[in-house]
């Protein structure tokens, strides 16, 4: 995005690298409900009607300006700002207003955006920012960069951010720079909205992937479990003691998460299939699950509603499982991946004991089950269940799906597996 900016010392910025995240909030009611970022010196928040006069005041200055087309009147002023709003209001996210708590009220923006013109490198989504005159210099848009690009990568899941502007913003070029954004000149565009002679058309482009971005992270920043939130994650599981294989498929769902998966298995020498959705609210509580097994000749359905902490099974209430958060089903090792992705444990650290909805199957019956998750690496867990009776180690990828279940569950990529029985987990 061209866009003025601020410098500021490297030592000003690298706070947000200093803590695992940023805190995030949702707005409250007063504002529109939307995520709230929060840095050491900054507040990032929804915009206001109070901002749109000192954002007119800040599109009217020459300065600010420079590299853009034209100084906005506040008629265009306000429509950039309405423009800005509709943004959060499909997406959820946005140019956030930012404010310095203390100092001043909004003193432009800083955020993520999905560019509305089609070039080489669209669909994209761009971090940018324009900030008022006076408070250029003191650091404050790399260190609300730094905390968008976080949101990104790991709130959003995106696998790679940009960000543009005209040669001569070099102002704009340090802060991508700063952020850790590379530039390739043969990716330099012309830009679609502006006429080839325009003396503003030529931009560079800076990108940033989030492998290079975890890389720049010290090791105690980096997330537990690095994440991958944009685009549907597909596996394929056999199970080790018999016969099963399994697709599963981990997606967003609105502002929560959903898994489905089919298991082909054998229950009592008979051919069986059980289909399953789970979703998930965005803390990774379970929310609600369908679930279909055919065996044979027969079919059995169970629909699990959660709500307030009562498990509604087929419109009954299962009281044994009251409280429990997380659906455990005892054929596939997709589940593990809940409890995995709301405790977000460090390494070292234990969940402590907890109680997982257990549906036992091919019965389709609920039933308390005692566990524990203690990680042990970044991509390694303990699991234990039934008061320490049963113990497995358990690989994750970087979405928290299991790669190897110890002794139960492998990855696999088009294996087909023979064997003879039915994948009982615990």
């Amino acid at each position: 995005m061209t866009a003025k900016d601020c410098q500021g010392p490297r030592a000003q910025v690298s706070e947000i690298y200093q803590r695992r995240r940023p805190a995030i909030a949702m707005a409250k009611k007063k504002e529109p409900n939307y995520p709230i970022l929060t840095t050491k010196r900054l507040r990032l928040r929804p915009w206001r009607e109070s901002d749109l006069e000192f954002f007119a005041e800040l599109n009217a200055d020459p300065r600010v300006m420079e590299f853009y087309p034209k100084v906005l009147d506040r008629t265009e002023s306000d429509a950039a700002a309405a423009r800005v709003r509709d943004h959060f209001k499909r997406n959820g996210y946005g140019l956030w207003a930012v404010e310095v708590p203390g100092v001043a009220d909004f003193i432009g923006y800083v955020g993520l955006s999905i560019p509305g013109f089609k070039t080489a490198f669209t669909p994209c989504v761009e971090v940018g920012w324009r900030l008022a005159h006076r408070y250029w210099g003191g650091g404050y848009a790399s260190e609300a960069a730094h905390a968008v690009l976080w949101f990104g990568f790991e709130e959003l899941g995106l696998d790679e951010i940009v960000s543009f502007t005209v040669p001569a913003n070099l102002r704009s070029r340090k802060v991508m720079e700063r952020i850790g954004m590379k530039h390739d000149p043969s990716e330099d565009f012309n830009h679609p909205v502006l006429p080839l002679e325009h003396p503003l058309n030529r931009h560079v482009l800076y990108r940033l992937s989030r492998n290079d971005w975890l890389s720049q992270l010290p090791p105690e920043a980096r997330p537990p479990v690095a994440r991958q939130r944009a685009t549907d994650v597909a596996c394929l599981w056999r199970w080790l003691q018999g016969t099963g294989l399994e697709r599963c498929v981990l997606s967003k769902d609105g502002a929560g998460w959903r898994i489905r998966g089919s298991i082909i298995t054998l229950v009592a020498d008979e051919p069986a299939q059980l289909d399953y959705r789970i979703y998930c609210k965005k803390s990774w509580k379970t929310s609600r699950a369908e679930i279909k097994l055919v065996s044979g000749s027969v079919t059995k359905t169970i629909t699990i509603e959660v709500e307030r902490g009562r498990w509604i099974c087929n419109k009954k209430e299962v009281k044994s499982v009251r409280g429990c958060l997380d659906l455990d089903i005892g054929w596939t090792p997709s589940t593990n991946t809940l409890p995995i992705r709301r405790l977000d444990l460090a390494v070292g650290e234990s969940s402590g004991p907890l109680t997982a909805a257990w549906l036992r199957l091919p019965e389709l019956e609920l039933e308390p089950l005692p566990q524990e998750y203690k990680r042990l690496s970044e991509r390694t867990y303990l699991y234990t269940s039934r008061d320490g009776s049963f113990k497995a180690h358990l690989d994750v990828d970087r979405d928290g799906l299991v790669v190897e279940y110890e002794g139960f569950w492998q990855r696999v990529k088009g294996e087909i597996v023979k064997a003879s029985s039915g994948p009982q987990g615990q």
